[in-house]
């Protein structure tokens, strides 16, 4: 590659008087050497060296996402115009030489996933919206999904341009249940994302450490469709009261829920969450309704009693730590009720 290039750039000034090494048409010409020296080493399944080759070529990405079977988007462009005659996949380069390449096939592929993830990431432009985009983007969503990277899928998903329906069909085929629930959430289907999220937390689905716990308190805590709430976070309020309750104390959301209502609702849940929610209420959110006040002053003052020691001091072993424990947490509720006594109109 080095004595073609070295060569070009010596007779162009000969051959091309009138243009200088910076105009297009030597540019375009340098990159074919690349395009050329890529192809090469491709079909001798060199990948490495190919793939450095062609970030110096415009050859159409495509070409070489059509290498790793699935990637390209079904609905591409690309598989209907009439392909190089050396269009192949990375099982049909090695399949040519198989005296010469004695590792399996899933090694080359290995590879492949990898260079091609790099040079991608250096084409991808997300201010460009054109196909051949939609399709890099489609193709490195599903490589991120393959290597688990979350970072640049939640940024590739957030731009919005991809082909939605091929992703979603791979994304079932190969159980990546996590990524498909991210997918439904930024194409604005959150009941399609909380259903599939939903089975990952009740383990009727199953894709690695994900459990959709997060993402789905996320998504709520972020909804403005209440009918959703009510349905979709019963589970989440049994698996993780302490985190899911944030639902309805960290919300932003333009339609404020019905205090009454939320309380109902959480009533058959754990008994702290009525707790939790009505400190929001009061000195969070700023409710000046005297009842909430009081339910929240009532919950104390239980809670002080149950916490009530039933021995005397003197009866308690050493270093007991339950006491302590017992001890910290009557003095907390003391210090809230006397808070909230005290601030309470």
């Amino acid at each position: 590659v080095e004595d073609a290039l070295s060569h070009f750039t010596i007779t162009w000034p000969k051959e091309s008087p009138n243009l200088s090494l910076e105009s297009v048409e030597f540019k375009r010409r340098r990159a074919k050497i690349y395009e050329n020296a890529g192809m090469i080493a491709l079909q001798e399944c060199d990948f490495t060296t190919a793939f450095k080759h062609f970030e110096e070529s415009d050859i159409d990405p495509r070409f070489l996402i059509y290498l790793i079977p699935g990637i390209l988007a079904a609905n591409s462009s690309f598989l209907t115009q009439p392909g190089p005659i050396n269009r192949a996949t990375v099982e049909e380069l090695v399949a040519r030489r198989p005296k010469v390449l004695v590792k399996p096939v899933d090694y080359y592929l290995l590879e492949v996933r990898g260079c091609l993830s790099k040079y991608l990431e250096k084409r991808y432009d997300a201010n460009i919206k054109d196909d051949i985009h939609k399709d890099i983007n489609t193709a490195l969503i599903k490589l991120y999904v393959s290597s688990a990277v979350p970072l640049p899928l939640e940024i590739l998903l957030a731009q919005g341009h991809f082909h939605a329906k091929d992703l979603e069909a791979w994304l079932q085929q190969h159980h990546q249940y996590h990524a498909l629930g991210l997918l439904y959430k930024h194409i604005q289907l959150e009941r399609k994302a909380l259903k599939v999220w939903a089975k990952l937390t009740t383990k009727e689905y199953a894709d690695g450490a994900h459990d959709g716990l997060v993402e789905s308190i996320d998504l709520l805590t972020a909804s403005n469709h209440l009918e959703l709430i009510w349905r979709f976070s019963p589970p989440l309020l049994d698996a993780s009261p302490e985190k899911a309750i944030k639902i309805f104390t960290a919300s932003k959301r333009a339609t404020k829920l019905n205090p009454d209502q939320v309380l109902e609702f959480l009533a058959p849940f754990s008994p702290f969450l009525s707790q939790f929610y009505l400190e929001y209420l009061v000195n969070v959110e700023g409710n000046q309704d005297e009842k909430y006040a009081t339910q929240l002053a009532l919950i104390y003052v239980d809670a002080i009693f149950i916490l009530e020691p039933t021995l005397a001091t003197a009866d308690r072993p050493s270093g007991s730590s339950i006491y302590e424990i017992r001890d910290f947490g009557q003095s907390m509720l003391r210090e809230k009720l006397t808070h909230l006594l005290e601030t309470s109109s």
